[in-house]
C-alpha cells in the first residue's frame, strides 16, 4: 500500500512537470514568432527611409499649391460672373456701375441696364404654364388698410388701375404662376416689408424661390416704368394752389431740394467702396436728390450717385435750374447745396440757412430768417423721413446685388407715396 501511494504521488509529479514544460515550450514558441515579426518590420523601414525635404524644396511645394488653390478660385468666380447679368463693371469687383466723366463721383444707370436681358429671361427660363393656380398671399388682403399695410397701396381702385396699365403696355405673352395683379402685390410687399425671396415664395403656393425674384425683378422695372409718370413737374399754377401755411413767407418757393441717401453693403472692391462711402453717414450710401413742391408732391428724382457725390456736383447733372423762370421762381435747399453762383447766374433767389462762419453770433435778421426757413423745410424733412420709413427696403441696408437696381426701386416708391394721402390736413393750406 505504502508503495502505491508513492507511484501515484511520482505520477502526479510528472504530470505537472510535463505540463510545465509544454507550456514554457508554447511561450519560448509565441516570443519568437514576436521577435520574427519584429525583424520584418524593422527590415521593412530599413529598405524605405523616410524621404528628407530642403527648406528650397518645401517653399516651392508650397508655392504651388497656393497657385494651384488661386487658380482654382479665379476660374469658380469666372464662371459666377459669366451667369450675371451683362453690362458695364468695374475693374476689381465685376459690379454693374456707369461713372460720369463730368464728376468724379460713380452715378449709376439703370436705364441702360438689363431691361431686355430680362425681358427675355422670363420668357425662357421656364417660369410659366398652363392652368390656374391658386394664390395664398391675396387672399391676407381682405380691406384696404390690409393693401396699405402690407403694399403701401392706398386702394384697391389703384391696385386695379395699376394692373389695367401693366397688362395694357406689357401684354404677357405667356401665361405666368402668378396673375399680374398677384406680380404688383408682391412686388410691393416686397418694397414695403422687405420681405426675402425664400418667405415669398412659400408665400405664393411653393413658387420657387428663383421664379419669384425673376417675377419681382421683371414687374419692379414695368411699375418703375409707370409710375415715373406720377414723379413730373407741376404747372406753377397747381404749385400756388396747394401752398401751406408754413410758406406763406416763401409763396414765390416752387422747388424744395434735398439729398436722400440710402444704405447699401460695403462693395467688394475697393474703387466702389471709395465711390460709395459717404462721410456725411459714415456708412456705404447711394444718394438721391430730390425736387419738392411745397405742397409735399415729389416733381423729379435725379440718378442715383454713390455717397461720396456732393449736393452741387448732383444739382448741376440734373439741371434744375433750367426748368425755373428767371427772376419769378424761389428755391429753399439744404446747407450742404452750396449753390448760390449758379443761383445768381440764372436769376434764381435761393433760400438757405445762414452759416456763421467766423461770426459767433448770427445777426437778430440772420436768426429770425433761420428760423422761417426751418419752419418750411422741416415739413418737406418730415415727408422725406416718411418716405424711408414706409418702404423698409431703403430703410434696411441693400443688398449689393439689387444694387444695378436702385433706380427703379426709388422711383416705385417715390411714385406711390405721390399716390399716397398729404401728410398735411386741408386746414394747413392757405
Amino acid at each position: 500500500m505504502i508503495m502505491m501511494e508513492f507511484l501515484k504521488k511520482e505520477i502526479n509529479i510528472d504530470e505537472r512537470t510535463h505540463q510545465e514544460v509544454s507550456q514554457r515550450q508554447e511561450q519560448k514558441s509565441e516570443t519568437d514568432v514576436e521577435k520574427k515579426i519584429i525583424n520584418i518590420k524593422s527590415a521593412d523601414l530599413e529598405a524605405s527611409p523616410v524621404k528628407e525635404y530642403t527648406v528650397e524644396e518645401l517653399i516651392d511645394e508650397k508655392s504651388e499649391l497656393q497657385t494651384k488653390a488661386v487658380n482654382a478660385v479665379d476660374s469658380i468666380v469666372k464662371k459666377l460672373m459669366q451667369t450675371g447679368i451683362e453690362g458695364k463693371q468695374c475693374d476689381d469687383c465685376q459690379i454693374n456701375i456707369v461713372g460720369h466723366e463730368a464728376y468724379e463721383p460713380v452715378m449709376i444707370d439703370s436705364a441702360s441696364g438689363p431691361l431686355n436681358s430680362i425681358h427675355s429671361a422670363t420668357e425662357e427660363v421656364g417660369v410659366q404654364v398652363n392652368g390656374d393656380f391658386k394664390v395664398i398671399f391675396s387672399d391676407l388682403i381682405s380691406n384696404e388698410s390690409d393693401l396699405v399695410a402690407l403694399c403701401n397701396i392706398e386702394s384697391f381702385n389703384t391696385l386695379n388701375e395699376l394692373t389695367k396699365l401693366m397688362d395694357e403696355i406689357y401684354p404677357m405673352k405667356k401665361k405666368w404662376l402668378i396673375s399680374t395683379r398677384d406680380c404688383i402685390v408682391m412686388t410691393t410687399a416686397k418694397l414695403k416689408l422687405d420681405i426675402p425671396f425664400e418667405a415669398l415664395s412659400i408665400l405664393f403656393g411653393k413658387v420657387t424661390k428663383k421664379s419669384i425674384s425673376i417675377i419681382f425683378y421683371d414687374t419692379l422695372q414695368k411699375l418703375a416704368s409707370i409710375l415715373s409718370s406720377c414723379v413730373s413737374r407741376v404747372c406753377k399754377e397747381e404749385i400756388m394752389n396747394n401752398m401751406p401755411k408754413c410758406f406763406e413767407d416763401f409763396q414765390r418757393v416752387t422747388t424744395i431740394l434735398n439729398c436722400t441717401e440710402i444704405c447699401i453693403q460695403q462693395p467688394k472692391c475697393s474703387k466702389c467702396r471709395d465711390k460709395f462711402y459717404s462721410h456725411y453717414k459714415q456708412e456705404y450710401t447711394v444718394k438721391f436728390m430730390t425736387e419738392v413742391t411745397p405742397g409735399g408732391l415729389i416733381v423729379n428724382i435725379s440718378k442715383s450717385f454713390g455717397g461720396e457725390a456732393s449736393n452741387k456736383a448732383i444739382f448741376n447733372y440734373t439741371d434744375t435750374l433750367r426748368h425755373l423762370c428767371r427772376d419769378e421762381d424761389e428755391i429753399i435747399a439744404d446747407a450742404g447745396f452750396l449753390i448760390e453762383e449758379e443761383c445768381e447766374e440764372k436769376g434764381i433767389k435761393l433760400h438757405r440757412l445762414v452759416f456763421l462762419g467766423q461770426e459767433k453770433q448770427l445777426s437778430e435778421n440772420d436768426a429770425l430768417k433761420n428760423k422761417k426757413i426751418a419752419e418750411a423745410k422741416v415739413y418737406i424733412e418730415r415727408m422725406n423721413t416718411l418716405l424711408i420709413k414706409r418702404f423698409k427696403i431703403l430703410e434696411n441696408k441693400l443688398p449689393w446685388y439689387m444694387i444695378n437696381y436702385i433706380d427703379d426701386i426709388f422711383v416705385t416708391c417715390c411714385g406711390l407715396t405721390n399716390l399716397s394721402s398729404p401728410i398735411l390736413s386741408d386746414d394747413e393750406f392757405l
